[in-house]
C-alpha cells in the first residue's frame, strides 16, 4: 500500500506508474511506452502518468485514463493527503505576489482611462464568444503546469518554451486544435507584452 500520494521524490516514470492499484497497475505497464516517456524523471504520480503513454492511443481511451488522472490530482487514490492546505496557500500567495509585482515600466493590460477601460469588453467580447474554447485551454493550462511543476500552483513557466509559432504550426499539422489556441495566445501575449521571439528576426 502506498501511504502517500506524491514521495516529492524524482523517480522515474515507470517507478511511479508501479505503485498504482489492480487494473491500473496492469494496463498502465502495459501502455507503458519508453519513446513516448523519453526517460524523464518526475516527482508525483500524476506526472507520471501524464507523461508514461498517450492517453488518446491506448485501448482504454483518453475518458479512462483523466478520471485516474484526476483521482490522483484530487487526493482521492491513496489514502493519505499529498499536501497540506496550508503549503498550497502559502505557495499560492507566493505567485500570486510575483504576478503583481510587476516593475513600474511594464505595459499594463487595460488602459487607466475610465472611457477607454469601456471599450474593452472582456466578457461580451471573449468569453461569451468563446466559452467551449476557453475551457478547452484552460484544461490544457492546468495539465501543462502540472507536468511541468507537480508541486506549485498553477502558473505559465515562460521559460520552459518560448517558440510559439514553430511549436503552433506542428500542432497544426497534428490537428491539435486546443494546442493550437493555446500557442496562438501565447504568441500574441508575449507580443503585446514585448517578449516575442519573433521580433525583429530572432528566429
Amino acid at each position: 500500500m502506498v501511504n502517500n500520494q506524491n514521495t516529492k521524490k524524482m523517480k522515474s516514470i515507470k517507478a511511479y506508474i508501479s505503485d498504482l492499484k489492480g487494473e491500473h497497475l496492469e494496463l498502465a505497464l502495459r501502455n507503458y511506452s519508453e519513446p513516448y516517456a523519453r526517460g524523464k524523471q518526475v516527482v508525483s504520480h500524476e506526472a507520471a502518468l501524464l507523461q508514461a503513454f498517450d492517453w488518446k492511443e491506448s485501448p482504454e481511451g483518453f475518458n479512462y485514463w483523466y478520471d485516474v488522472w484526476t483521482d490522483l490530482v484530487y487526493l482521492k487514490y491513496f489514502d493519505a493527503p499529498q499536501h497540506s492546505q496550508e503549503g498550497f496557500e502559502s505557495k499560492a500567495k507566493a505567485y500570486v505576489w510575483e504576478a503583481t509585482s510587476k516593475p513600474t515600466g511594464e505595459a499594463r493590460p487595460l488602459p487607466t482611462d475610465a472611457a477607454a477601460r469601456k471599450e474593452y469588453s472582456i466578457f461580451s467580447g471573449f468569453v461569451n464568444y468563446f466559452p467551449h474554447a476557453i475551457a478547452a485551454v484552460s484544461k490544457l493550462s492546468y495539465k501543462g503546469s502540472l507536468q511541468h511543476h507537480p508541486e506549485e500552483p498553477m502558473h505559465w513557466d515562460k521559460d520552459k518554451s518560448s517558440d510559439e509559432l514553430d511549436a503552433l504550426m506542428r500542432h497544426m499539422i497534428d490537428g491539435d486544435w486546443e494546442h493550437v489556441a493555446w500557442r496562438a495566445m501565447a504568441n500574441l501575449e508575449r507580443k503585446l507584452t514585448g517578449t516575442c521571439q519573433y521580433e525583429k528576426g530572432n528566429i
